[in-house]
């Protein structure tokens, strides 16, 4: 079986965590926020850092409505609604995909009932959208990742193991499967190919790096 790269991939990218977790496992490390560094270049000081929501993703579910995003000022940056033709170029999310209505952006704070996006990767810009809006889930990495449909990674650098341990045996790698995320332990991802074996990676590695790729669909 071929493997399909889906189009909405998107490549290994430095993902800052605002996540904390008390966990033994000392490779949990990862968790600590680097967000103050992108606050500080854009001069957003009054973000309050979050401790759980680190992603605002569009829901399965969504029909239409229209979506706005908000300056710091509080005034209206753009509305639109995610249709198959909608396309913008100041506008470079963690994921989209208009005709298969995908929409993701990395969220990095929080303030007066909004939260703080990145809304283009590249520059790093970031606005505002409210919370609560129903047809949006508001999730930590760790909900958002279990949920997708498959993660790529690079198996040189970062071997399936047979247990969530450094020290454990490397588990055998196929290209030609689908992996698909099943559950997380700190910093590892368990994943099973299409065969249904399974086996362990690095999602994210000590400084906050995302060490997979995300596929939304096949």
């Amino acid at each position: 079986m071929s493997k399909i790269i889906a189009v909405l991939g998107v490549s290994i990218i430095t993902v800052f965590l605002s996540c904390s977790q008390n966990s033994k496992n000392k490779e949990s490390s990862a968790f600590t926020s680097k967000d103050t560094q992108i606050n500080e270049n854009t001069n957003e000081s009054s973000i309050i850092l979050l401790d759980s929501i680190n992603v605002v993703s569009l829901k399965e579910n969504y029909g239409k409505g229209i979506i706005e995003i908000y300056n710091q000022s509080g005034d209206l940056w753009k509305s639109f609604e995610l249709t198959d033709t909608f396309t913008s170029k100041d506008m470079i999310p963690f994921s989209l995909k208009a005709d298969d209505r995908i929409l993701v952006f990395r969220c990095i704070g929080r303030k007066d009932g909004f939260y703080a996006i990145i809304v283009d990767e590249n520059k790093k810009t970031i606005k505002y959208i409210k919370d609560k809006i129903p047809y949006f889930n508001y999730e930590t990495w760790q909900d958002h990742i279990i949920k997708v449909f498959s993660v790529d990674f690079d198996n040189k650098k970062n071997p399936i193991k047979k247990e969530p341990l450094s020290s454990s045996i490397i588990a055998p790698f196929d290209n030609e499967q689908f992996y698909h995320p099943v559950e997380i332990k700190g910093n590892w991802l368990k994943v099973k190919d299409d065969d249904e074996k399974s086996g362990w990676i690095k999602w994210v590695n000590a400084k906050g790096s995302l060490l997979i790729t995300l596929y939304y669909e096949a």
